[in-house]
């Protein structure tokens, strides 16, 4: 909220202090949402953590990522595309590494699509390709390697945890919000430095078994994150609060 909301308007910020009440019980998508808000609003009632659900179709054994290796790299993003979301700096990294067989496709629309398609063009940039939408993301995120993300803010990020999802190991920032949505156990880089962002790319492309490592933490982490576990959390939330009412 604070990147997303309080900042590009501060009065978001005091319209939710006077909506918010002690009464409520706040439901937040991720522990790093939570602890933002709570520093702008100064939560003094309820509040739990309610994780997004991923589409059952992800953990279908048909939408599982079965092979690893090859004579190429195959790097995914999927996200709007949008300043927020880093993708220029993924296609200068990419740029740097036009000397290997390490490839970007990009899925999404946008604002930014001429930007980055023009910067793409007049740069020369060969290994990176903007993919536009996809309608069905489950059945094309196993024919890529590993999922790479440079947003600068995310509550959740619901992208990568799809990908994780597939078994697609993950290169991402180091922010609070996919840390904890990975269970610190997937590869993250400083958004200040390519260079990081670099060297974490060239460890998986180098380490066949680390991309089998991190693909298996992947999906074991994502299972957290089923229809299954979301209903029946919210199910009860509601059971707690009917029966306080009483």
């Amino acid at each position: 909220m604070t990147d997303d909301a309080f900042k590009p308007n501060r009065l978001s910020k005091y319209l939710e202090k006077l909506t918010y009440s002690t009464h409520q019980h706040a439901l937040f998508v991720s522990n790093a949402a939570f602890s933002d808000y709570n520093a702008h609003i100064n939560l003094s009632g309820k509040a739990s953590v309610l994780y997004n659900f991923i589409r059952e179709e992800y953990y279908k054994a048909v939408a599982q990522k079965a092979n690893f290796g090859g004579d190429k790299f195959k790097l995914v993003s999927v996200g709007n595309l949008r300043p927020q979301k880093g993708y220029l700096f993924l296609i200068k990294c990419l740029k740097a590494l036009d000397g290997y067989n390490i490839s970007l496709d990009i899925y999404g629309e946008g604002s930014q699509r001429g930007e980055l398609e023009t910067y793409i063009e007049v740069n020369g940039v060969k290994n990176v390709r903007l993919m536009g939408s996809h309608p069905q993301p489950w059945m094309i995120l196993k024919e890529y390697d590993a999922f790479v993300l440079a947003t600068q803010y995310e509550g959740f990020c619901l992208a990568m945890a799809e990908a994780m999802a597939v078994g697609l190991p993950c290169i991402v920032p180091a922010i609070d919000a996919l840390v904890e949505i990975s269970g610190n156990k997937q590869l993250y880089f400083d958004l200040n430095d390519h260079q990081d962002c670099i060297e974490k790319i060239m460890e998986l492309y180098q380490q066949e078994m680390q991309v089998k490592h991190y693909s298996k933490l992947a999906y074991q982490h994502a299972t957290r994150f089923s229809k299954a576990v979301h209903i029946e959390q919210l199910v009860g939330f509601y059971e707690a609060e009917l029966k306080a009412a009483k």
